[in-house]
């Protein structure tokens, strides 16, 4: 499926609402942007976190006692990144 958006003044866009629900994606859902060969990838963050479940083992890593729950997810994807380079 192919549409178009434009970009605003902002650097926003809006998108195509038949791309949107045939996503799934809803109001409020957060997207991770990534730019792979040259194309720009939108991933809805639950696939993110999906695919980083993987290296998380036992209960989580000892210095992340006192994190939030967004604070492990942002050090558990640098840790990925970094690790794999990109999904």
């Amino acid at each position: 499926m192919r549409d178009t958006s434009t970009i605003t003044s902002k650097n926003q866009i809006t998108l195509p609402a038949q791309i949107v629900r045939k996503a799934g994606l809803k109001q409020g859902h957060k997207l991770s942007v990534t730019l792979e060969n040259g194309r720009i990838v939108l991933t809805p963050d639950e696939q993110i976190i999906n695919k980083l479940s993987g290296i998380l083992k036992g209960k989580g890593l000892p210095e992340w006692d006192g994190m939030s729950a967004d604070e492990i997810i942002a050090d558990a994807k640098r840790r990925y990144f970094k690790r794999y380079g990109k999904l």
